[in-house]
C-alpha cells in the first residue's frame, strides 16, 4: 500500500514539476519576443502556438511551442527550444490555408499555414493556434491595408 501512495505521488510530482517548467518556457519566450518587438504595434499574438513545421527544414524536424505575433508588416514566430525566429514580411505572403497535415505530421485540426517567397524560393510554415481563421482574417487585413 505504501509503495502504491508513493508512485502516485512521484507521479504527481513530476506532472506538477512538467507543468512548472513549461510555463517558465513559455513565459521566457514570451518576454523575449516582447523585447524583440518592442516599439512595433502588435495586431494579434499567440503566446503558445505550435509549430508543426517549415517546408525549407525537411521533414526529420521536431515540432516546437513559441510565440506567435502579427505585426502591422510582419508575421513574427519565436520557437521557444532551440531559440529561433521566423519573420515573413507581409508582402512575400503567397498564400494562407488551413491544412489538418503538414510535412506528414498531424494534429486532427485545422493548421494556420502561411506560404510565402524567400530569395532561395517558396517556402511555407503551419502552427496549431487557437483561431486560424481570425488569423487569415487579420492578415489580409492588414496585407490589404498596405496596398491601399
Amino acid at each position: 500500500m505504501n509503495f502504491a501512495i508513493f508512485i502516485v505521488f512521484s507521479i504527481l510530482f513530476g506532472l506538477l514539476l512538467m507543468i512548472l517548467i513549461i510555463r517558465s518556457v513559455a513565459s521566457g519566450i514570451k518576454k523575449y519576443a516582447q523585447e524583440k518587438l518592442r516599439g512595433k504595434t502588435i495586431i494579434k499574438e499567440a503566446p503558445f502556438a505550435r509549430m508543426i513545421g517549415q517546408k525549407s527544414k525537411g521533414m526529420w524536424q521536431v515540432r516546437g511551442n513559441g510565440y506567435l505575433a502579427l505585426a502591422t508588416d510582419t508575421v513574427y514566430f519565436f520557437l521557444a527550444a532551440p531559440r529561433r525566429e521566423i519573420n515573413i514580411p507581409l508582402r512575400n505572403i503567397s498564400q494562407i490555408t488551413f491544412p489538418t497535415a503538414f510535412m506528414g505530421k498531424t494534429v486532427f485540426k485545422k493548421l494556420l499555414c502561411i506560404s510565402f517567397s524567400t530569395p532561395q524560393g517558396e517556402d511555407a510554415v503551419a502552427w496549431q493556434v487557437a483561431d486560424p481563421d481570425i488569423w487569415k482574417q487579420e492578415i489580409e487585413r492588414i496585407a490589404k491595408k498596405k496596398l491601399d
